[in-house]
Formats: structure tokens, sequence, C-alpha cells
């Protein structure tokens, strides 16, 4: 008979741990994206730990978190892991499913996770049927930054450390042309431009930035969930679209992708949960669409991406962010530009606790 694990204690924390390490001459955010919405889920003498998305108003997901997710979930067994998120769902009808409700519901679930594996002895991956790669190639996440010769400096050094593909959050040709001339032609290039441009806006810039030879232009249109006008920039292209970070549910990758919209699906485990993100794993699969996730984390959210990914039939690209957050004791950083994968139990990671306790925003202990 399988033993419960009662969820006797919820910790809920909010931090903003600064960057490290010095930014890049001409980085525009860099280390600027370090909030953290950190959960603890105690059972018996153990605990797990998750996050969600954090970046813009952390504090309205911890109240989501205290006065609708709490009741639910505290006292349940965190064995029954589809069940629970199937509760805090039901739970979150009335004040919104997605954006900050849903990363509310993530951190939990991730927690949820880390908690079984730990309790079972067995890394997170194994929960989910096993990892069929040992490490992942990563390609390095930069900030944006001021000028072209910035991007291009920064670009080159990430190169030369061994990664093989480099991501901008660039929104102007000049910079996307500077760094290929200065990579040359063995180093892959993507671009993020954060919905950046109306339709027009998007179909113009794409068909100038073909000469950088993209891997992926991601996100090129607001609004993001504006699937028909991002299908239109796509069919009006060579460059291969990406997008999925700011997508909340099944449902609306499924809009997604019946408007053969993208060539790449993008979601965030730190917004869906893991069960979501393998669901849309198989959707991807199915529409013959690549699953190269959103992970600008540091923490569990980053740890939870490498799990889901290690299972997955297709060995594809792990987004790793540029800089050093330390979020985590030892943080999961790539050698070479692979990352191996946790073997630990859980997501086989440990807290900074000195770093999230000297910058805390907030925090809370629940219990039932």
């Amino acid at each position: 008979m399988r033993k419960e694990i009662p969820i006797e204690r919820m910790d809920v924390i909010v931090t903003a741990i600064p960057a490290s390490d010095a930014p890049p001459e001409g980085a525009r955010w860099y280390g600027r994206h370090s909030t953290q919405l950190l959960v603890k889920l105690h059972s018996q003498g153990i605990y797990g730990v998750g996050e969600g998305f954090a970046y813009g108003a952390p504090k309205a997901a911890l109240e989501v978190i205290e006065t609708v997710l709490a009741p639910v979930v505290l006292q349940q067994d965190a064995a029954s892991i589809d069940e629970r998120v199937k509760q805090m769902a039901r739970a979150t009808r009335i004040c919104g499913r997605s954006g900050i409700a849903a990363f509310a519901v993530a951190a939990i679930e991730i927690a949820l996770w880390d908690l079984l594996g730990k309790a079972r002895g067995v890394p997170v991956h194994e929960l989910l049927g096993g990892a069929r790669h040992a490490a992942l190639p990563a390609y390095a996440s930069l900030p944006r930054f001021d000028t072209p010769q910035a991007a291009a400096s920064e670009s080159v050094r990430l190169a030369t450390q061994g990664f093989t593909a480099v991501k901008l959050h660039q929104t102007d040709v000049a910079s996307v042309i500077a760094v290929r001339q200065a990579l040359g032609e063995n180093v892959d290039l993507m671009l993020d431009t954060n919905c950046a441009w109306t339709e027009d806006e998007a179909v113009t810039m794409a068909r100038a930035l073909e000469p950088a030879r993209l891997a992926w232009l991601e996100e090129p249109v607001w609004p993001p969930e504006d699937y028909k006008a991002i299908a239109r920039v796509r069919a009006s292209t060579d460059i291969p679209i990406s997008l999925g970070e700011n997508e909340y549910s099944l449902a609306g990758f499924e809009q997604c992708l019946q408007a053969r919209a993208t060539d790449f699906l993008q979601p965030s485990v730190a917004k869906l949960g893991i069960l979501a993100m393998t669901a849309t794993a198989a959707m991807a699969r199915a529409a013959s669409a690549r699953f190269v996730p959103h992970s600008f984390y540091f923490g569990p959210g980053l740890a939870a991406t490498a799990h889901v990914l290690a299972t997955l039939p297709e060995k594809d690209w792990m987004e790793l962010p540029a800089g050093d957050v330390p979020v985590l004791e030892e943080p999961l950083v790539a050698k070479k530009g692979t990352i191996s994968l946790p073997r630990a139990p859980g997501l086989g990671i440990v807290l900074n606790e000195d770093m999230l306790q000297r910058h805390c925003l907030a925090q809370r202990v629940l219990a039932a």
C-alpha cells in the first residue's frame, strides 16, 4: 500500500537576490531578473522546494498562495500530485486561473515533485519515467545591451566558454547583424524581442533580420496570444518562429499549434508546472514542433526544466540565463555548453538559505 505524505506546513518566501558577478559592459537589465517566489512543503522531517514566476508582482502570487491555495493543500497527500493540481485549479477559478494564480500553482506543484522524490529517494526525472539524457545542450540567454558592440563582445565571450548557441534580447537589426558577424557561422543565434512589435512591424523586421541566419525569432508580436498575427509573420519569413513563454494553459498551446504560429514551443515550468510541461511536450511532438522551454531561472525552475527535458525522446536546447544569481548552494552551470542532470533525490538542489533570508522581501509560514 502506498504511503501517504501529508503536507504539514508550507513556507512561502519572496526574495530579490542580486547577481554576484559584475554586469557586462552595456548590459541594460543584467541581474534585475533575480526576484524569486519560492515555496517549501514540509512533511515528516523533509521538505520540497518549488518556484513560481516572480517578475513584476511576486507578492500578489504570495497572497494567492496564502489565501486561496494553502487551505486546499495543507494536510493533503503530497504523493497525489495530479489530484493536488486539480484541486488548486478549481480553487483559483474565481480569482483567475491564468497569470499570477498560475504562477502560484506552479510553485506548489514543483515543490510537490521535489518532496515526493525526496520521500522516495529518487530524482524527479525517475518519477517522470526515467532520464533518457544524462546531460543537456545549453544556450546562453543574454540580457539586452545598449550597443551592438556590447552585444557582440559578450556573445563572443560566451562562445569562447564553450556555448554553441546564444540568445539575444535586442530589438534592433544592427545589433543582431553585429553579433552574427562576430560569432561567425559555427554558433547558433536566437533572438527574443519580448513582444516588441505590431504584426506589420514584425514582418518588416523579420525580413531585415534574415541575413543574420537566426535559429529562431521569439515572440515578435504584441500581444503574444495573437496567434493568427504571428502565423502571418511566420508565413512571411524564412526565420523559424518560437513562442510560448507567455502562455498559461494547454488550451492556449493547442490554439497556437492549430494556427500554425510557431516552429518551436517554449512553455515555462514556473508558469505551467511540470505536469502541463510534459503534456505540452507531447503536443509539440504531435505537431512536429520542437520543444525548447523558457527557463530564465536560477533555482528550482531551472532544475525542474532540466528534469523534464531529460525524460523526452528529443535532446534539444535548454535555456541558461547569463549571470550568477546565487539562489542555490551549488548553481546549475554549463561546462563547455552542456548542463549535467542533477542526480540527488527530488530536484537535486539545495537552496542558499543565507541569501534567501538576507534578501527577503516577504515571507509566510502556513499550517493547517
